[in-house]
C-alpha cells in the first residue's frame, strides 16, 4: 500500500502568558487519486495523508495532553470552478472527500470528523484519498492543556489571542499531474454526447505521450480510411475517476490517467473499424510483456471493444524494444 509522505505537526508549549502573534496556518499537498485503474493494470493504489501530532514542553521536552479536534471540510470554494471540483459540475455535496481515522496509538474510525487528546503521546491521523480529483480543504485545531493554567503555544504560534489553539489549514490538491487538453488538430475533431455534469472543455486531457500517439493514430487513420478520427473523451483535467453517470463511480473507470480515449465509432458498430483497429497496432504494437492484462472484451493490441460497442484505445507510453541479439 502507498503511502502519502507524513506531516509531523509537533507543538511547542510554554507556561507562561505573553504576546500573541501568528494565525492560522495554511498548507498544500497533493496527491494522486487511489485506485488508479487502466487497461495496463493498477498504476496506484490505496494512498493516504498521514498527519502526526503532539504537543511538548519547551523548558522539560517532556509530552503533555493536549486536545485536537480535526475535520474534513469538503472542497475548496467555490465548488463550481473547475479547478476545484476536479471537472464535476454535479452534485457538489456528495463529491468525494475522504476520510480521516486515527491509525496509532489506538486505532479508531474511520469518520469525516474526529476529536479526541493526545494523552502524552503521538497520535497519527490517516486520511484516505477519493479516486475523484478536486481540492479538498481539511482542518485540524489543537488546543494547549488547561491543567495546569497558564500554557500558552510558542511554535508555531497560536491562531488566536488566546495563546491557546493552534489552526493547521490544509488544501488537498487531488489530481494526477501533468495532464493537458488534447490541442486541436486538422486529424481529428472531438465530438462528445451532450453531458452538463463534465463539460466538454475539461474531458478531453491526457499526458503529453497519449496526445503524441493519439495524433499519430489519427494520421494513420486518415491515410487507411480517408475519415477523421471522432474523439469522444479522454480524461478530466485533473484526472481521477469520470463519472459518466454524474454517480462518482464506475463504469468508465479506465480514464482515470489521461493514457486512454474513446473513439466514436465511424463504420458501423466497434467490430467494423478495421482501419482504426489497423492504425492503433501499426502506431503501439503491443508489446511482449506488456502489462495489458486480458479484461474479457473483444480487443487487439490496444484496440477495445467494449460491450456497449465503444471504441476504447489505450494510450501508455510503448516500452522501448528490446536490443536485437544480432546487432
Amino acid at each position: 500500500m502507498l503511502r502519502g509522505t507524513s506531516a509531523i505537526l509537533l507543538v511547542l508549549l510554554l507556561g507562561k502568558s505573553g504576546l500573541a502573534l501568528g494565525g492560522e496556518i495554511f498548507d498544500k499537498v497533493s496527491k494522486v487519486p487511489s485506485n488508479l485503474l487502466t487497461p495496463l493494470g493498477p498504476q496506484s493504489r490505496n494512498i493516504e495523508k498521514r498527519t502526526t501530532i503532539a504537543c511538548y514542553d519547551v523548558r522539560s521536552g517532556t509530552a503533555q495532553d493536549c486536545g485536537y479536534d480535526f475535520r474534513v471540510r469538503g472542497l475548496v470554494k467555490p465548488d463550481t470552478d473547475v479547478a476545484n471540483n476536479g471537472g464535476h459540475n454535479h452534485d457538489f455535496a456528495a463529491h468525494p472527500v475522504g476520510t480521516l481515522r486515527v491509525i496509532a496509538p489506538t486505532p479508531a474510525g474511520p469518520s469525516p470528523f474526529l476529536a479526541g487528546q493526545t494523552s502524552f503521546d503521538i497520535v497519527v491521523i490517516s486520511h484516505a484519498i477519493p479516486e475523484v480529483s478536486g481540492k479538498i480543504e481539511t482542518l485540524l485545531n489543537l488546543r494547549v492543556p488547561t491543567v495546569p493554567p497558564g500554557w500558552r503555544t510558542v511554535s508555531p504560534e497560536s491562531c488566536d489571542a488566546t495563546q491557546t489553539s493552534w489552526c493547521f489549514n490544509t488544501t488537498v490538491d487531488v489530481g494526477v499531474p501533468g495532464l493537458s487538453s488534447l490541442p486541436n488538430s486538422p486529424l481529428y475533431q472531438k465530438i462528445r454526447m451532450p453531458d452538463e455534469a463534465h463539460k466538454d472543455a475539461v474531458a478531453c486531457f491526457g499526458t503529453p505521450d497519449a496526445h503524441f500517439y493519439l495524433s499519430a493514430i489519427a494520421e494513420s487513420y486518415n491515410q487507411l480510411s480517408l475519415n477523421l478520427l471522432s474523439v469522444n473523451d479522454m480524461s478530466l483535467l485533473r484526472g481521477g475517476l469520470f463519472d459518466i453517470r454524474s454517480t462518482y463511480a464506475s463504469p468508465h473507470g479506465w480514464h482515470r490517467t489521461g493514457q486512454s480515449a474513446d473513439i466514436n465509432t465511424t463504420q458501423g458498430d466497434c467490430f467494423s473499424n478495421y482501419e482504426l483497429n489497423l492504425a492503433v497496432n501499426l502506431v503501439m504494437p503491443t508489446a511482449s510483456g506488456s502489462f495489458f492484462e486480458p479484461t474479457g472484451f473483444s480487443r487487439s493490441g490496444r484496440f477495445l471493444c467494449e460491450p456497449n460497442g465503444n471504441i476504447h484505445i489505450d494510450l501508455d507510453v510503448v516500452p522501448p524494444p528490446s536490443p536485437s541479439p544480432f546487432q
